[in-house]
């Protein structure tokens, strides 16, 4: 039994030697850890605005369901700090929905601005995470989505929104009329 062994002291000269290689293994999983990090995804700068170019263009969205709908987003580079874009739904010729989109730097972050009519102003989201192809941003105040995310596999993009337990994804393809 484990209970009835008895419990003696570690040997001083073994205890410094115990937890400064303990330290050492700690420190060097946690810099493994963000050196693979680092390669892939890191949190969104003003400094990681140029790598968003692969979001120029028009996209179509392939998963609709209602027969006779179609919808899109198109992006443009304004200048360094700023696309615009536009998300448009049609119902055969008629326009149903139109969102105006933006990404911006403000300070040193970066932000995705959606005007759409159901809210009285501009909603902000701040960029947590990016890289090529790849993008996460988020507003915890607002209430859906509270997070949005672009994910671009050569010429498909999934773009989700979710918050509150719910989760909406979008599938375009770059170019497709």
């Amino acid at each position: 039994m484990i209970s009835s062994l008895p419990l003696q002291p570690c040997p001083s000269q073994f205890t410094n030697i115990q937890y400064g290689g303990m330290i050492c293994c700690l420190l060097l999983v946690g810099n493994v850890a963000l050196a693979q990090n680092k390669g892939n995804v890191q949190p969104a700068s003003k400094k990681d605005f140029a790598s968003l170019t692969w979001l120029e263009g028009t996209w179509t969205r392939t998963n609709i369901k209602k027969p006779g709908r179609t919808s899109f987003e198109h992006w443009k580079k304004i200048n360094d700090y700023e696309f615009i874009g536009v998300g448009v739904t049609l119902q055969d010729a008629d326009t149903v929905f139109v969102e105006k989109l933006k990404i911006i730097v403000e300070g040193d972050e970066i932000h995705y601005v959606a005007d759409i009519p159901e809210n009285p102003m501009p909603v902000h989201f701040t960029f947590t995470i990016i890289s090529h192809g790849h993008f996460v941003c988020e507003n915890q105040k607002h209430d859906y989505p509270k997070k949005i995310s672009y994910q671009l596999d050569k010429n498909i993009l999934t773009a989700q929104t979710s918050g509150d337990g719910k989760m909406q994804e979008f599938i375009f393809e770059k170019g497709k009329q």
